[in-house]
């Protein structure tokens, strides 16, 4: 088959509505998984045999050690981010048997030798349910559970066993712990797997633009948005937190008990500078316009400058008695300025790509935001909990997007500019 035919298909799918596929009952072409990944199209990416030489399935001469196919299968898809799960059969004679269970698992281990991020599947026509293997045997052998006489058991206590509880792109299994799940609650977060509520920072952009109605991000750059979290919120959390917390954590390598200075703590940006620096028990010194005051002194700054005024550097100075530990600079053209309110020896990190040359023994770091899904991941928990808030101000379409970077150009008073793809986009 033509490999632009191919895309062909997958483009019908989704125009379709599908958003997922499942490549029964074998691996699937490059040139299909190249389509997925440039459409977007999820994929759940299946091996041909369960794998041993009873199975009736299972060319002769397999054994529970020959696991070529799969060892294949992995190594060659890996890399492709449409994949979401492997599977790692369908409907096999020793499904539901402590043969298929011993089978099963070794076959996990296989793929945990190459990839440890993706839950583990396999589609069954008849499970445990339809056998004689009693809920101990399940416990003893974490083998694939079935969700009713003749069902598709999609989930499996395999798969589950399979996700890592502290995994930065699938973290829908935090809030049950590490208990065993149940069947339903197996079938339900399996499903749901399909339909994460996802928000991410990721670079570089493929085949698109910065503006478009669907988004390629890389697994490793997701992270999952509590239920609680707003589609808006999450859309404008990651780029000005993930600079924040890099500029905080990894420039100024901040620890409680030391002072610090955020110029420009009136923006988005410098808010979470703010917001991040007390949360690691810094005292917070800030700069912002009179009107900002107030608000950014609710996000725990203990001191708030107008840097309107041109000794605002001299007057940190004597606050701190020389000066502060780090300094956090989000003004265009003003880290030379903030410089002068760093004591010796202390750090500089600014995110307006103009380091001044370090005098003083001072560290200045120049700080270019990096995707990270595991670090956002944690500040959208933080954003959750109340402990990190953003402000969402004006909202536009995607076809008002010259507009709304005009409203970012002007200034948006510390709230964000959002674009929604579709007016009636979740909220």
């Amino acid at each position: 088959m033509p490999d632009n035919l191919q895309a062909w298909r997958v483009a019908q799918l989704k125009q379709a509505g599908c958003n997922a596929w499942r490549t029964a009952h074998n691996p699937p072409s490059d040139a299909l998984l190249d389509a997925c990944d440039g459409l977007g199209m999820m994929v759940m990416d299946e091996n041909r045999h369960l794998g041993d030489a009873e199975t009736p399935k299972s060319p002769s001469g397999t054994t529970c050690t020959n696991f070529s196919e799969l060892d294949t299968m992995i190594l060659r898809d890996r890399n492709h981010p449409s994949i979401i799960l492997w599977s790692m059969c369908n409907e096999e004679g020793l499904q539901g048997t402590r043969e298929g269970a011993a089978l099963f698992k070794a076959m996990m281990q296989v793929v945990h030798q190459y990839d440890t991020t993706r839950p583990i599947t396999s589609a069954m026509n008849a499970g445990l349910l339809t056998t004689n293997i009693n809920d101990g045997d399940v416990e003893d052998t974490d083998w694939a559970l079935g969700l009713g006489r003749r069902s598709q058991g999609l989930a499996t206590a395999a798969s589950a066993a399979s996700i890592r509880l502290d995994d930065a792109v699938r973290g829908y299994l935090t809030e049950q712990g590490s208990k065993r799940l149940a069947k339903q609650d197996l079938w339900t977060l399996t499903m749901s797997a399909l339909r994460l509520r996802l928000t991410a920072h990721s670079l570089p952009l493929r085949e698109q633009g910065a503006w478009a109605e669907q988004f390629i991000a890389a697994a490793r750059n997701i992270a999952v948005v509590p239920a609680g979290v707003p589609f808006d919120v999450a859309a404008a959390l990651p780029v000005p937190a993930l600079t924040a917390d890099q500029s905080i954590v990894d420039a100024l390598e901040v620890r409680a008990g030391q002072t610090v200075l955020v110029n420009g703590a009136g923006g988005v940006t410098g808010g979470l500078l703010v917001q991040l620096a007390a949360h690691h028990g810094a005292t917070v010194i800030a700069t912002a316009g009179e009107d900002s005051a107030g608000r950014v002194t609710a996000m725990g700054a203990a001191t708030v400058l107008d840097y309107h005024q041109p000794d605002w550097p001299e007057h940190v100075r004597s606050l701190t008695d020389g000066g502060v530990d780090a300094a956090a600079n989000a003004v265009p053209s003003g880290a030379a300025e903030t410089l002068q309110a760093v004591r010796n020896g202390g750090r500089l990190a600014t995110i307006t790509s103009d380091p001044p040359a370090a005098e003083r023994d001072i560290t200045v770091l120049a700080v270019l935001v990096a995707p990270d899904g595991r670090r956002l991941s944690d500040l959208i928990q933080l954003l959750a909990q109340g402990t990190l808030t953003v402000s969402v101000g004006e909202q536009f379409s995607l076809e008002q997007a010259t507009a709304a970077l005009a409203q970012v150009r002007r200034g948006s008073h510390g709230t964000v500019v959002v674009l929604r793809p579709r007016p009636d986009s979740p909220g």
